[in-house]
C-alpha cells in the first residue's frame, strides 16, 4: 500500500486546513529519492519539515500518525493518541492511498460523544460520525491531477449504510479495515522518542549498529525484565531492570541511534512509514544525513519506504535533492499555522536550502530579530 496524500479539513490550529503529499508534483529527473507505482505517478522517499520553534511540526506528524494508525495499522480511535482542540467535532479525515491497482479514498469525520473535559489528549470519546469509501482503477488516471478526482468516482462504502446491517461495528472502529485488513505495510512510529529515551525492542542489538554509535560496546541484550550491556575488554556485565536506568550507562545518542537503525532496517526491507519528530536530538548531524540518504539509495530502499521527519536544523535540509518533499511550518498573525511547500516558494535550484531558511527568504523561517532584540536588552540590564 502507498499512502498518496494526508488531507485535513476543520481541524486546530490550520485555520486553512491541512494537506500533506506523499506524490511527487515536481518533474522527475533522478527517481532515487521517489518510488513509480504507476506510469509516472511517483511517491516521495522522504518527507521534511522544518521551522522554527512552535509552529506546528510535531502537531502535523501527529496528525499524519492519525491518518496511518487508521489506514495501515487498522486502529480504533480509543487505541490512537487524539490531540484535543486539534482533533474536534466535525474534523474530517481525506487519506488517498494506492492498494492492488486501485485509488482509494477514505473520507472520515469525527465526532466527540461528550464534551471535551479541557485534557490535553483523550481518546475515549472520540468516534466515527461517517465514512465514506470511494475507490477507481488507477488505469483511469490519464494525468497526475487525477489522482485525488473521486467527484464521479464509484462509492464502495458509507460508514451509516454498513452500520444498518451490520450492528457489530464498533463506532471507534473504521470501515477501511474492510478493505486494508490484510495488508502488511509498515508504520514505525518513533514520536514518543522525542522526550522518552531507551531501548523499544527486546532481543539482541546488531553489532553494525553498536559500532556506528559506541565502539566500545561489545554487545546489548534487551529482555522483559532487564538489560545486558558487555563492554568490550571487560568481564563483568552490566544488567538494567529499570527501563530508564540504561540512560545511566549509555548515551541518548547511543540509545536513539540503536532504536532508530531498528527501525530502518524495518521500514526499508519491508517497505513502508518511518516517522521521527525532532530527527536531530542527540544525533551528529553526519549521521542523520547518512540515514536520510538511506532512503534515497535505491540499493536500500528496494521497497518504496518513506521516511517522515521534522527537524529544527535546516543544513540537513540539504541532504534532499528535491524541492517538493519539504514542507515549511510557520505562524500566521492570528498565531493559526501554515503548512507550505518549499518547492511552491521557491523555483530555483542552485541556492542552497540552509541559506534560503537562514536569511529568511521564506518570511517565517528564522527567529525574529525584534524578539532576539527584546530578549537581549532584557538581559543587558
Amino acid at each position: 500500500m502507498k499512502i498518496l496524500r494526508i488531507n485535513y479539513e476543520n481541524v486546530g490550529l490550520f485555520e486553512n486546513g491541512l494537506t500533506i503529499d506523499f506524490t511527487a508534483n515536481d518533474r522527475v529527473v533522478d527517481t532515487n529519492p521517489v518510488t513509480e507505482i504507476y506510469k509516472s505517478i511517483y511517491t516521495q522517499n522522504v518527507l521534511g519539515f522544518i521551522g522554527i520553534n512552535a509552529t506546528g511540526k510535531t502537531t502535523v506528524l501527529r496528525l499524519i500518525n492519525i491518518a496511518m494508525d487508521v489506514v495501515l495499522g487498522n486502529k480504533g480511535l480509543n487505541d490512537i493518541e487524539i490531540p484535543l482542540g486539534i482533533i474536534k467535532e466535525g474534523t474530517i479525515i481525506n487519506t488517498f492511498f494506492y492498494l492492488k491497482d486501485k485509488l482509494y479514498k477514505l473520507s472520515s469525520e469525527i465526532g466527540f460523544k461528550d464534551e471535551a473535559d479541557n485534557k490535553l489528549f483523550d481518546n475515549q470519546n472520540c468516534y466515527f460520525k461517517e465514512e465514506i469509501i470511494k475507490l477507481k482503477s488507477i488505469k483511469s488516471v490519464k494525468s497526475k491531477k487525477m489522482i485525488f478526482e473521486f467527484d464521479n468516482s464509484e462509492e464502495y462504502m458509507r460508514r451509516s449504510e454498513v452500520v444498518k446491517k451490520e450492528k457489530f461495528l464498533k463506532d471507534y472502529d473504521s470501515i477501511i479495515s474492510a478493505i486494508t485488513l490484510e495488508d502488511k505495510t509498515i508504520h514505525a512510529d518513533m514520536m514518543f522518542a522525542t522526550n522518552f529515551n531507551f531501548l523499544w525492542r527486546e532481543g539482541e542489538a546488531k553489532k553494525e549498529f553498536l559500532n556506528l554509535f559506541d565502539k566500545s560496546i561489545e554487545s546489548i541484550n534487551k529482555e522483559s525484565k532487564k538489560t545486558s550491556i558487555k563492554f568490550k575488554n571487560e568481564e563483568k556485565i552490566v544488567e538494567t531492570e529499570r527501563l530508564f536506568d540504561i540512560a545511566k550507562v549509555l548515551s541518548s545518542g547511543t540509545i536513539k541511534g540503536i532504536n532508530f537503525l531498528e527501525n530502518t532496517c524495518s521500514v526499508l526491507k519491508n517497505g513502508g512509514y518511518l516517522i521521527i519528530d525532532e530527527i536531530e536530538n542527540h544525533m551528529h548531524k553526519k549521521l542523520v544525513q547518512t540515514i536520510i540518504r538511506f532512503f534515497t539509495d535505491p540499493d536500500m530502499n528496494k521497497h518504496g519506504a518513506t521516511l517522515i521527519f521534522s527537524t529544527h536544523y535546516v543544513e540537513i535540509i540539504d541532504t534532499i535533492d528535491r524541492k517538493d518533499n519539504i514542507y515549511i511550518l510557520r505562524k500566521e498573525k492570528d498565531s493559526s499555522a501554515e503548512c507550505i511547500k518549499y518547492s511552491n516558494e521557491i523555483k530555483r535550484n542552485d541556492i542552497k536550502k540552509s541559506e534560503v531558511f537562514l536569511a529568511n527568504i521564506i518570511d517565517g523561517t528564522a527567529p525574529n530579530y525584534e524578539d532576539i532584540k527584546i530578549v537581549r536588552d532584557f538581559l543587558c540590564k
